[in-house]
């Protein structure tokens, strides 16, 4: 979106310092137009490589977070070691038993 809205910006900036009473070539304004949209496109790039980085991060986060609590996991089974347990009874939500768990 940015890349399409910078030329506009850039023709902007460019009437703006015009109208302050320089006196340019039409080269030097060309110029000066062309280097200004580049380096707003540039800047949108720059934003979508934040994001997309924003994003990596998050999802690195998410990951990190589930290797700790399997970890853990281990940690716990290697002091209380692998001991028996009885699985509950569970319940369907239109209130019967479920076929697991039925006995």
């Amino acid at each position: 979106l940015i890349k399409f809205i910078s030329p506009f910006v850039a023709w902007a900036l460019q009437a703006r310092r015009l109208s302050a009473g320089t006196e340019e070539s039409l080269g030097e304004i060309v110029s000066g137009f062309v280097r200004t949209g580049t380096m707003l496109a540039e800047l949108g790039s720059a934003v979508g490589h934040l994001v997309q980085a924003s994003t990596r991060v998050a999802s690195l986060a998410g990951m990190t977070t589930r290797v700790s609590e399997v970890l853990e996991a281990v940690r716990r089974l290697e002091v209380s070691g692998n001991e028996p347990f009885t699985l509950a009874r569970t319940w369907t939500a239109q209130g019967g038993q479920s076929p697991a768990s039925s006995s």
